[in-house]
């Protein structure tokens, strides 16, 4: 403890005001930053290994922001709400807040502890609070709405479950026939009580960080709204492929790639996932763009192992192209 005394005496502490005052005394003019400049550590998650600094730039986060504002923009207007609950230390999160920014949308702040009314004593969850237009979760997230809404189905009456889901198989057909613009009725009447869980306003809401099952999506698509897949890795800053919210019945996909990055599927060995597999291409993804990091922090043998001299990113996920340009993860590459 003297030790510590003793190291500390040429710290001086200052007051927030005497630290303010200081500033404008010695006035800087500011630094702006250039696009290969460090612009934060984002730490995976440490589910395929030990979490790894991904060190990205600024060029790296304006790359993510311009391909997901690009996929926004169709269905973006001037009055969206966005409700933000993950926390900012999820790469998912970051990019979605930075381009709610830029495109000029509402934040409203949440917690994962209080998002639903289940979660809260007396009052409304974040969710039903805030009512937002724009959602983004993770499959833990949408496993609980879901849960919640079958566990009050399940306590009703063998009438008006009969009901609940002779309309629910109506309302997939219609949308999976492209007839979703007669579903209309059956919101209405059946499922505006489920709907108004989720805040009644949303317009579709953003699935990533991992897979979604796909009877949940399904299910959320029917009752709730629109919730369409994601794909991404902190590596790429978050954003690599998005589902359209036109494709809402197309389950289990990921979406094509979004404008900030190129991908292309490279034949993993010992398998019979081929580029060449007719009639879908399959194979590893690799992803290269602006938005593909500057590497691991302090792992130079890593960022070797994971980029390549030109440029690409090896993900490690193992997909196929479907017909219409997106993708669908199918496996995992084995190490």
């Amino acid at each position: 403890m003297e030790k510590l005394h003793n190291d500390a005496k040429h710290l001086k502490v200052l007051s927030l005001d005497e630290l303010k005052a200081l500033g404008e005394k010695s006035p800087v003019d500011p630094v702006p930053s250039d696009k290969d400049d460090l612009a934060l550590i984002m730490y995976t998650s440490g589910s395929t290994g030990p979490p790894k600094g991904v060190m990205l730039t600024h060029g790296n986060v304006v790359a993510t922001v311009a391909g997901a504002s690009n996929y926004l923009k169709p269905y973006i207007t001037d009055h969206e709400c966005y409700l933000a609950y993950l926390p900012l230390a999820h790469i998912l999160e970051f990019a979605v807040e930075m381009t709610m920014l830029y495109l000029g949308v509402q934040l409203g702040y949440g917690a994962v502890k209080t998002l639903t009314d289940s979660s809260v004593r007396n009052c409304k969850g974040d969710i039903r609070e805030l009512r937002p237009t724009v959602f983004a979760g993770v499959p833990a997230v949408w496993e609980g709405i879901r849960k919640a809404v079958q566990g009050k189905i399940s306590a009703a009456s063998s009438v008006s479950q009969a009901v609940f889901y002779g309309a629910f198989n109506l309302k997939w057909a219609l949308l999976s026939s492209g007839l979703g613009f007669l579903t209309g009725p059956l919101d209405a009447i059946v499922f505006n009580k489920i709907k108004d869980q989720v805040g009644g306003r949303l317009k579709f809401a953003l699935s990533g960080g991992a897979p979604m099952p796909k009877s949940t999506q399904q299910f959320l698509n029917v009752c709730a709204t629109s919730v369409i897949n994601g794909y991404g890795m902190t590596e790429a800053t978050a954003v690599i492929a998005i589902q359209e919210v036109t494709q809402c019945a197309e389950l289990g996909i990921t979406g094509a790639p979004v404008t900030s990055v190129e991908i292309k599927l490279v034949d993993v060995a010992n398998t019979n996932y081929k580029a060449t597999n007719v009639p879908k291409p399959q194979g590893e993804i690799w992803v290269r763009g602006p938005s593909v990091m500057k590497g691991y922090y302090k792992q130079p043998a890593l960022t070797k192992e994971a980029l390549t001299e030109d440029g690409w990113l090896m993900t490690g996920d193992i997909a196929e192209w479907n017909a219409d340009g997106t993708l669908t993860i199918i496996d995992r590459k084995r190490i």
